[in-house]
């Protein structure tokens, strides 16, 4: 068993260090350590471009840039998953849409002087 898990643990290492390619691009993706700039970013996440200003994102540090990123990209799936469900299950909706409300408080305390007025 425990072989097992070492075993797993370090294919998951190995993985996990391999360049990963952008969707429907063959260029290698950023390096989650690495600064990116909000003109590279956007196209992959639309949610940056509605409520994210670009001088404040270039801005943050690399780290705040990934998970500011990370936090919009969560909030967008949830808000589109309450929208979703709203016809069919309210109560999964609701659930959604206030885990999404969460993360946009979150978003707000941690990143707001970077976000759109």
């Amino acid at each position: 068993m425990r072989r097992i898990v070492l075993l797993a643990f370090a294919l998951s290492m190995l993985v996990s260090h391999l360049s990963t390619n952008v969707m429907g691009e063959k260029k290698a993706a950023p390096v989650r350590g690495e600064k990116v700039t909000y003109a590279e970013v956007v196209k992959d996440h639309p949610q940056l471009e509605k409520m994210v200003e670009e001088n404040g994102f270039n801005s943050l540090s690399s780290q705040e840039q990934w998970d500011l990123i990370n936090l919009l990209d969560r909030y967008a799936f949830f808000r589109y998953e309450g929208e979703y469900y709203a016809g069919e299950s309210p109560s999964q909706s609701m659930i959604y849409l206030r885990k999404a409300k969460s993360l946009k408080k979150e978003i707000k305390t941690r990143f707001g002087h970077v976000l759109k007025k």
